[in-house]
């Protein structure tokens, strides 16, 4: 493994819900690459509150909406803010969103960002990728970083 990943410890990775099976694909995907999923997060971004009533946390798949966002910018779902507040070695975050999910996002401490699919400019790491798959996406992120340290 190369220089980033290995002492890679703690990888938050941000993606929109689709269903379950996609989570545990990035759970797998994580495991696969040598990191510890106690010390990864995945914040899984839902369309609204009503639809993260029916979904269940599980370990270390935490789900937000826009919604728990304030008028003031304020973050008001507990678990998120104190993920949020976590410092993490890589901070991987697939697909676009909203301007007030984004802030939130940024506000996050960590070593390298990586963004996948996206058209904002924060990430240290920009990336394409015409195949979605969760292990692919993952494994994509960690193949350019192997070949860049």
């Amino acid at each position: 493994m190369s220089k980033i990943w290995s002492s890679s410890n703690k990888v938050l990775v941000v993606v929109s819900y689709t269903n379950t099976e996609a989570l545990n694909n990035y759970l797998d995907a994580l495991k696969k690459l040598g990191l510890n999923i106690f010390e990864c997060v995945i914040l899984a971004i839902v369309d609204n509150k009503e639809q993260k009533k029916y979904l269940f946390a599980k370990g270390s798949v935490i789900y937000f909406s826009e919604e728990e966002i304030d008028f003031f910018r304020r973050n008001k779902n507990e678990i998120v803010k104190k993920v949020l507040a976590d410092t993490y070695d890589l901070q991987i975050v697939i697909g676009d969103f909203s301007k007030k999910l984004k802030r939130q996002i940024i506000k996050t401490k960590v070593k390298m960002r990586i963004g996948i699919n996206t058209k904002e400019n924060f990430f240290d790491i920009n990336l394409l990728s015409k195949n979605e798959t969760p292990s692919h996406l993952i494994n994509f992120a960690k193949e350019i970083v192997d070949k860049i340290s």
